[in-house]
């Protein structure tokens, strides 16, 4: 009893009542005092522990809970450890194991553990990393050893869903989660949980007991230790690659096992043989797993656990080749892959891609892993299980959240490599007596074969051998070969200029053709009009206020023959009454958005007079762009050409607002293309385009009461974005009215299309949603497929839709679905594509 000699009593459920009252105000002031009051520093590790204490007991807090007492004296012997790490920036003699206890499920187990790490981040605060091993055969969530740290050491569920794809793909993975940590009775809040190297390891992945080999890595942190006042200098290279030794883990175990023994020597003498050169990639490992490896590596960013000194590999007794083990990767963000990386890691990747049998595999896989069905596959699979566990982190790091965007970006970053602009520098050297010798050069960095000779009548001329040239970095230089073919009499070798070179990527089908440039060589061009400095205050029509972020343009008529280029953070203001005349090789290029304000009877105007201008883009502006009763036309001769876009204006990854504008006899591939971005367009006309009117990869948007007349090729072409039409009014369309493709989503209503070849299609994992649809006299008025192999079929619904006088009224693949008025269709033919396209 509380208060005992009091005159006041209170019973044991009031004491209760009052040590949680307490609690929570002093919760809230120390919240107060850590965003505003000067002691925040001071009382901010009482709060933060409170908070570990409420979350480790909380119901939304699912996961397991280990709890490590360790004696008094073995704990100073630990924050003597640190303390010496700190001093020298490096946990040193790490080997160091102390005995303790740890809790797990109600079951007490004697474990020895130690500090872990290599840098001084591992033991920030309070919350230290360790590795733990189980004193007896007892094992903790399956395991015998493991390490705890930090989840941000690995970038919280970066890594988690890295380890995860791995055994997807028969990887052999670590057991990695999260639990919550009680150190001494201190809760310590979430922790990581990795599996160490030892049998169970194995045995969870389905892999016979052997050996786990590694390059050592002590001599390479005692060498950054000792040189570390000379950090600018070369060192002595006692630590690199070549002078690491080769050991393997549970050394005390392959000790005591001559069958164990006599595998490490065999496969420490196959990592040496290949280290040295003496073998080849294929010789040593499982080349279709490792090329899994890589290229996974690439997909996640984790080029990190690809890294020697992280590499770990089993020794697989059954086929004597080594497998990779995932570990480590710290999967974000890419800027290469590993084939073709600038990091100081790249002359031992080389050796790799030395084996041209191991880069087709690499390859192969890559292409197989960047497609966005693969991203789109991990999205599905994980997503729900990810933001269960994102829900939880947030309970002790509140601003954390999971993203697949770095696996996106990768996969996109890949899929450009995959498919570069210019592959082959190809010059005619002579062509005489049937002969026609070639200068042969790759511009990038992966190999290619199956060289051969595409004529004007069709016809193939292939050399007598096969032969493989491979890439180059970026800072090589092209290294040329000379390609002797021999040609048939009647081979009309004159005609140059419908001459090409076809090749493919070494592990890759698909067949490019190129052109061959005659008695010249082509260079690549690598000039980016993007980089250049802005230039907008050479125009006299063009000023900037004083002291603001704001750029003009005078009212008026103005001519341009050069390009006009915007830096980013302006906001650029045109009024009404304003016309821009764009003449030969002219286009605008902002990183700044742009307020457009004409008015119905005084619009702005942007045209080519010449019809030979590029065009306009405005590329990832922070700011909405504003247009309003603004003209777009004669536009685009030039634009992919210049800018390498498609569009004669262009939105990428950037937000706009188009109101009561007009886009009409624009040259480009799309009138008006909007890539990764947001927008809202209302009361838009689009008329006699090229190709595309409106373009959309990738957005999020909506079109209200726009109209589209006589467009070149689609009306609207929708990819892999979230659309909504509303009010929409499609006339003398060539190909399609609508067009949605690549996984996208679509919800429209009061949509009439008329004189189209093809209504509305929709394929490729795309859905379609539609209220109050009429198409009339159109060749066919629906089609449901899939068109490419990647994605899946795809679903229309339509609403309260007629559909008159069309040749075709639906074309209606096998698996994809049509829904017309609540009837559900039949498919109608197996290949819709064959029709269409």
């Amino acid at each position: 009893m509380i208060f005992k000699n009091s005159k006041y009593q209170i019973n044991f459920r009031d004491q209760i009542f009052l040590i949680i009252f307490f609690c929570i105000v002093f919760f809230f002031i120390g919240v107060f005092y850590q965003r505003f009051g000067i002691y925040g520093n001071k009382i901010r590790p009482y709060f933060s522990q409170i908070k570990r204490e409420f979350m480790t007991n909380s119901t939304n807090n699912k996961l397991e809970k280990i709890s490590i007492d360790i004696p008094f004296i073995n704990f100073k012997t630990l924050e003597e450890k640190r303390l010496e790490a700190l001093k020298v920036s490096k946990i040193i003699n790490n080997d160091n194991y102390v005995s303790g206890h740890a809790t797990y499920k109600g079951e007490k187990i004697k474990i020895k553990i130690r500090l872990k790490g290599d840098y001084i981040d591992h033991l920030k605060g309070d919350k230290w990393s360790f590795r733990v091993k189980t004193a007896s055969e007892k094992t903790i969530m399956g395991m015998k050893q493991f390490s705890l740290h930090h989840p941000s050491q690995r970038l919280y569920l970066n890594e988690w869903l890295y380890h995860k794809i791995m055994k997807k793909e028969d990887i052999i993975s670590l057991r990695y989660d999260f639990v919550n940590v009680l150190v001494n009775g201190k809760a310590l809040g979430i922790y990581a949980i990795e599996e160490h190297f030892e049998k169970r390891l194995l045995e969870n992945n389905e892999r016979k007991e052997s050996i786990i080999l590694r390059f050592d890595e002590n001599r390479m942190w005692e060498e950054f230790i000792q040189f570390r006042p000379h950090s600018n200098k070369k060192t002595s290279g006692y630590g690199g690659l070549f002078s690491s030794d080769i050991d393997a883990f549970q050394s005390k175990d392959i000790q005591l096992n001559d069958q164990l023994k006599l595998q490490f020597l065999k496969a420490a003498k196959l990592l040496s043989d290949f280290r040295n050169g003496s073998k080849k990639t294929s010789e040593v490992f499982d080349i279709d797993r490792l090329s899994k490896f890589f290229a996974l590596s690439d997909i996640f960013g984790a080029e990190h656990g690809a890294r020697w000194h992280n590499a770990r590999f089993y020794f697989n007794p059954f086929t004597n080749l080594l497998e990779p083990i995932s570990f480590d990767g710290n999967p974000s963000y890419a800027n290469s892959v590993i084939c073709n990386t600038s990091s100081g890691y790249n002359f031992y990747y080389q050796k790799f891609f030395d084996d041209v049998d191991f880069y087709k595999k690499y390859l192969e896989y890559l292409h197989r892993f960047s497609e966005q069905s693969y991203g789109a596959e991990i999205t599905n699979d994980y997503k729900k299980e990810l933001f269960s566990l994102q829900n939880i982190m947030k309970l002790e790091w509140e601003d954390y959240s999971f993203s697949f965007d770095f696996i996106v970006s990768n996969s996109d970053y890949i899929r450009t490599l995959l498919s570069p602009k210019r592959t082959i520098d190809a010059n005619i050297l002579s062509k005489e007596n049937k002969n026609l010798v070639l200068s042969v050069g790759n511009l990038q960095c992966f190999p290619i074969t199956n060289l051969h000779l595409l004529l004007s009548d069709s016809s193939r001329v292939y050399l007598p051998k096969d032969l493989t040239i491979y890439g180059k970095s970026n800072n090589e230089p092209i290294s040329y070969e000379k390609l002797h073919f021999s040609l048939a009499d009647d081979a009309k070798i004159l005609e140059h200029n419908a001459l090409k070179i076809g090749f493919n990527f070494i592990g890759l089908n698909e067949i490019r053709y190129e052109p061959i440039t005659e008695f010249d060589y082509i260079f690549l061009n690598t000039n980016n009009i993007k980089d250049q400095e802005p230039n907008y205050h050479n125009f006299n029509f063009i000023y900037e206020r004083v002291n603001s972020d704001e750029i003009f343009f005078k009212i008026g008529h103005h001519k341009i023959n050069d390009p006009i280029i915007f830096p980013p953070n302006k906001m650029i203001y045109i009024n009404e009454g304003t016309t821009l005349d764009m003449g030969l090789n002219s286009y605008i290029y902002s990183k700044s958005p742009f307020t457009m304000k004409g008015k119905i009877d005084n619009p702005i105007k942007f045209y080519s007079s010449d019809t030979s201008a590029g065009g306009i883009l405005i590329d990832r502006s922070e700011t909405e762009s504003f247009f309003e009763n603004v003209q777009f036309y004669n536009l685009g001769q030039k634009v992919q050409e210049i800018l390498g876009i498609t569009g004669s204006v262009t939105f990428y990854e950037s937000k706009a607002f188009i109101k009561n504008c007009k886009f009409h006899n624009n040259f480009s591939e799309d009138a008006l293309n909007i890539v990764r971005s947001t927008f809202n367009i209302i009361n838009t006309s689009f008329s006699n385009n090229f190709q595309d009117a409106l373009d959309i990869d990738f957005c999020r948007g909506k079109i209200k009461k726009s109209f589209f007349f006589f467009s070149g090729n689609d009306a609207i072409d929708i990819s892999g974005s979230n659309i909504n039409l509303k009010q929409i009014e499609i006339h003398h369309t060539s190909d399609k009215g609508i067009s949605i493709g690549e996984s996208s989503s679509l919800y429209a209503s009061n949509i009439k299309i008329y004189n189209s070849n093809v209504g509305i299609a929709s394929k490729d994992l795309s859905n379609a949603q539609i209220k109050d649809l009429e198409i009339k006299a159109s060749e066919i008025g629906l089609a449901v497929f899939q068109k490419k192999s990647e994605f899946g079929p795809a679903k229309l619904n339509i609403t309260n839709g007629t559909l008159s006088s069309c040749n075709i009224e639906y074309l209606l693949e096998d698996k994809s679905t049509l829904t017309i008025n609540n009837r559900k269709l039949k498919d109608t033919i197996s290949n819709v594509s064959s029709m269409i396209y």
